[in-house]
């Protein structure tokens, strides 16, 4: 008696529907954006005093890369370069 053959049963893989555990990310963050606090009472000098802190890597920061014009990795050295502070209290 010939046993049958696994090559007919095999069967198509199953993907998995990611569409539910993203929906229910999706509101969980809004949750958590809903729910948040946020701090209304600093003031412009404030602000730029905190982004001025920041700006600058130091030494025992992990190196940040970018492309430049030529398409080789450039160091980058500042943060938040572009950054123009102009209509923040308009």
């Amino acid at each position: 008696m010939r046993l049958p053959s696994s090559r007919r049963k095999k069967r198509p893989e199953e993907k998995l529907n990611l569409v539910p555990i993203m929906d229910s990310v999706f509101i969980f963050i809004f949750f958590l954006l809903m729910s948040a606090q946020f701090r209304q009472d600093l003031a412009y000098e404030e602000i730029v005093k905190i982004m001025d802190s920041v700006r600058m890597l130091k030494k025992t920061d992990d190196a940040f890369f970018r492309k430049g014009k030529d398409g080789l990795d450039v160091k980058i050295m500042n943060l938040f370069d572009k950054i123009i502070f102009g209509n923040l209290m308009s």
